[in-house]
């Protein structure tokens, strides 16, 4: 099936370039349209060989694809009996390989599919994990070659038992999983599970960070894929407490990379990033590196804001960490004006639990902050409107801030330019010298029901530059879709069109080029934009 119209292609290429030439000044974009397609926001799924994978969201039993060719621009949609929703995707340069957990009963399987870039099926398997009952977690190192089934089992009140299946790239069983960690619910955070390319399975388990030790404890759980014997060694972080963690492989040196946000042990206080290296064959040696909030960068993100800088420090939260070698780009959200919680049903950052109080105490008299009583949250009272921001972020907003004072047919909660409106921070970290660049921008937050337009959408080249994807206010207060680049800490943004265009998904081509899907919601047309430097 062609899904490409070449002469609505030729007529819409053509107009597209006369209205870039006075529209744009660094960036062009080009619409594909794809025809009958559903997409799920997260629908595009990357790059195999020369064509651009896309998944439709449809039977729970069937995965439907669309495969795009880049050279040709002309694509096809193949199905195929696989059951819904995935998993895990794990492209790789010219093969993609799905998974997802089915159940047989109260057993688990792992149903595995490889397809080669033309999307023609090499292989498939179905494991039945026998020594597993119940809810399984997955977890496969960057290009899939080794895979874990495993679940944690309470077998003490300090201690939990892994247990599992470990594959190798044949599909094969590699390893049976069955270690104990040392582990306290009521203490510790995680347990973290990490596998890295050489199947070394890793778990890390520290310290809660409202607990009330004022030092972290971080332990350090390596099951070797070619040994018996599990290998575990524990840190003492003094005077610091972890509130986050995310882990990476590190290719250059060919080990594990934790990076997140910390905090003051004493105060329980924000105080900055964290970035901590495991070299292989660690023989009890470790590498931290902690990078505090300067006070000009704490005055920095208060701009806006009517809060105090102790207020700020406290609501800054951890967003997104896009991982580079060469350095990451950590991206943190400030929003001191509504409560921030975790996805976690019930579970509400403990940092922010005096953040009412200081507002209402900093400015009491200020119709845009919120006051204790107006944002209360209990069993009887549960937070308005609760939207998902992002795209694999980990918190999400409660709606609206009352006493905002905006007219009650307008669109939005609160604009960029006034003040207490949301803001993303992002700061690239420089491997060697700590903080390299930091900025801010400010975003619109809209209270139509369409959670699109209240989501940003963001990709990293791996160097120096992240795009991004979100929307703002025009003079009719609608949201207008904004494509953005963040360069060396300066952000320099270019509107692409009418409110009718929902963007998502946003992948990095190359140094010049990213793709995303939209889709025109007055029209219902559906397809691929090609965002290319000049």
């Amino acid at each position: 099936m062609n899904f490409l119209q070449p002469k609505r292609m030729i007529a819409l290429g053509f107009c597209m370039l006369v209205w870039l030439s006075v529209f744009s000044q660094d960036h062009q974009f080009r619409f594909f349209p794809v025809q009958d397609v559903r997409l799920m926001p997260q629908g595009l799924l990357g790059r195999s060989g020369r064509n651009w994978l896309l998944m439709e969201q449809g039977d729970p039993q069937t995965l439907r694809l669309l495969f795009f060719d880049t050279l040709t621009l002309s694509g096809r949609t193949k199905q195929y009996p696989f059951p819904n929703p995935v998993t895990a995707i794990y492209p790789a340069d010219t093969s993609t390989v799905f998974a997802t957990l089915h159940y047989y009963g109260a057993t688990p399987s792992l149903q595995l599919m490889e397809l080669d870039e033309n999307g023609d099926e090499k292989r498939r398997k179905n494991l039945l994990i026998s020594n597993l009952q119940g809810n399984v977690g997955h977890a496969g190192n960057d290009n899939g070659s080794f895979q874990l089934v495993y679940q944690f089992i309470k077998k003490t009140t300090d201690s939990l038992l892994m247990m599992g299946v470990l594959l190798n790239r044949q599909w094969q069983v590699e390893k049976t999983i069955s270690y104990s960690v040392l582990f306290n619910p009521e203490q510790d955070a995680g347990p973290e599970t990490f596998v890295d390319n050489t199947g070394n399975i890793h778990i890390l388990v520290y310290d809660r960070y409202n607990n009330y030790r004022l030092s972290t404890s971080l332990s350090v759980n390596t099951i070797p894929v070619n040994e018996e014997n599990i290998v575990s060694e524990t840190f003492s972080l003094e005077k610091v407490k972890l509130k986050s963690m995310k882990l990476f492989q590190n290719r250059e040196c060919n080990c594990i990379q934790a990076e997140g946000m910390y905090a003051d042990g004493i105060s329980k206080q924000n105080r900055g990033l964290y970035s901590i290296i495991f070299p292989p064959g660690r023989q009890n040696q470790l590498a931290p590196r902690f990078i505090p909030f300067g006070e000009d960068m704490i005055r920095n993100f208060r701009k806006g804001f009517s809060a105090t800088d102790e207020t700020i420090r406290n609501s800054l939260q951890l967003y997104e960490i896009l991982h580079s070698d060469s350095g990451s780009v950590v991206v943190l959200k400030l929003q001191a004006g509504m409560v921030q919680m975790y996805n976690s049903p019930g579970s509400v950052d403990p940092a922010l639990a005096n953040l009412r109080k200081n507002l209402a105490s900093s400015r009491a008299g200020d119709p845009l902050v919120t006051t204790a009583s107006s944002t209360a949250v209990t069993a009887n009272n549960p937070v308005p409107r609760v939207r998902s921001v992002g795209t694999g972020d980990r918190y999400a907003n409660a709606g609206p801030m009352p006493g905002l004072g905006l007219d009650k047919n307008s669109m939005l909660y609160s604009r960029s330019t006034a003040r207490n409106a949301p803001k993303l921070i992002f700061i690239k970290l420089d491997k060697e010298k700590g903080i390299e660049w930091y900025s801010s921008k400010s975003f619109d937050q809209f209270s139509t029901p369409e959670p699109e337009y209240n989501r940003q959408f963001m990709t990293y080249d791996g160097q120096k530059q992240m795009r991004l994807l979100y929307y703002e206010a025009d003079v009719k207060e609608e949201p207008t879709p904004v494509f953005a680049t963040v360069t060396n800490g300066i952000v320099y943004p270019q509107k692409l069109g009418s409110r009718e265009l929902l963007i998502g998904s946003l992948r990095t081509l190359n140094t010049n080029s990213c793709l995303a899907w939209y889709r025109n919601a007055a029209t219902q047309e559906t397809g691929l934009l090609l965002m290319q430097k000049k």
